[in-house]
């Protein structure tokens, strides 16, 4: 799922700055869909949505840049939550949002 502007995407990187831009807010993988897809209205698209940040969130655990909660959702759905930057994912967010041409 691309996201409205068309441009490409990198779901790792959003994560990343979502989590940067918030801190201490209790975010989840719901919140994160919500935040980065604000205009998903059909199931279908809301799954699509879901699965991507899902994927990208266990890759940024994987990498020790973020941590959390792994839950079972009343659906049988894993999600994370009380996702947070470690001080590694902190480190790289900065990184990656000083780079030229990175919005912020």
């Amino acid at each position: 799922m691309a996201p409205e502007n068309g441009h490409k995407f990198n779901h790792e990187v959003a994560v990343l700055a979502m989590l940067y831009h918030n801190p201490g807010s209790s975010l989840n993988t719901y919140g994160l869909v919500q935040m980065l897809y604000p205009r998903v209205s059909s199931v279908a698209q809301h799954k699509e949505a879901f699965n991507e940040i899902a994927r990208a969130t266990e890759e940024l655990i994987k990498l020790d840049l973020v941590k959390g909660t792994r839950l079972r959702d009343g659906g049988g759905r894993i999600f994370c939550s009380d996702l947070a930057l470690t001080r590694k994912g902190k480190r790289k967010t900065i990184e990656l949002l000083h780079q030229p041409g990175t919005p912020a």
